[in-house]
C-alpha cells in the first residue's frame, strides 16, 4: 500500500510538472501567432518578440522540470530500493532532458548574438551534457554492487536455489 501510494505521487507530480509545461508553452504559441507581437523585434532587431518570450518561457520550463526532480528524488529512493541513489539517478537524467530541450529552445534567441561563436555555444552544451552523462555513468557504477546483489537475489528466489549459488554441491565443488 505504500509503494502504491509512493508512485500516486510521483504520478501527480509528473502530471503537475507536465500540465505546467504545456499550460507555458501554450502562451508562447498563443503571444507568437499574435499579428502585433509578430512585428515587434528585440535588442536592436536581432531577435524577434516572439522568440525572445518563447525562450524567457522555456526558461520556465527547465524551472518546471527541475522542481520535478527535486521533489521526484526521494520518492525514486523510496520506490526504487535495488537502485542505490535511484533520485538522484533520476534527477541527472532530468538535467540530460533540461540540457537538450534548453540546447533547441534558447538557440534562436542566442544565435543572432554570436555569429561567429556558434560553435561556443555547441561546445558549452556539449560539456554540459558529457559532465551529466559522467555523473550519471559513476554513480551508475558506484551503485553496480548493490544491483548486483539485488539481481543475485532474485535470480535464487525465481530459481529457488536457496542460499547455495546455482551449481555448486553443498561442498562449494562443481559436480
Amino acid at each position: 500500500m505504500e509503494q502504491e501510494k509512493g508512485w500516486d505521487a510521483l504520478l501527480a507530480l509528473a502530471f503537475k510538472a507536465g500540465i505546467t509545461a504545456v499550460v507555458v508553452l501554450g502562451m508562447g504559441v498563443f503571444v507568437g501567432g499574435l499579428p502585433f507581437a509578430r512585428e515587434l523585434s528585440a535588442f536592436g532587431g536581432k531577435i524577434s518578440a516572439p522568440e525572445f518570450i518563447n525562450s524567457a518561457l522555456s526558461l520556465a520550463v527547465i524551472a518546471a522540470l527541475a522542481e520535478f526532480a527535486l521533489a521526484a528524488s526521494p520518492l525514486f529512493d523510496r520506490l526504487l530500493p535495488l537502485l542505490p541513489r535511484a533520485g538522484r539517478v533520476a534527477s541527472l537524467l532530468t538535467a540530460l532532458l533540461c540540457l537538450i530541450y534548453a540546447y533547441h529552445a534558447l538557440q534562436p534567441s542566442v544565435y543572432p548574438f554570436i555569429p561567429e561563436f556558434e560553435w561556443a555555444y555547441q561546445a558549452g552544451f556539449l560539456g554540459a551534457t558529457l559532465f551529466v552523462l559522467a555523473r550519471t555513468g559513476l554513480l551508475l557504477h558506484a551503485a553496480g554492487g548493490g544491483l548486483g546483489a539485488a539481481a543475485v537475489g532474485l535470480l535464487r528466489k525465481a530459481a529457488g536455489a536457496g542460499d547455495r549459488p546455482a551449481g555448486l554441491d553443498g561442498e562449494g565443488e562443481r559436480p
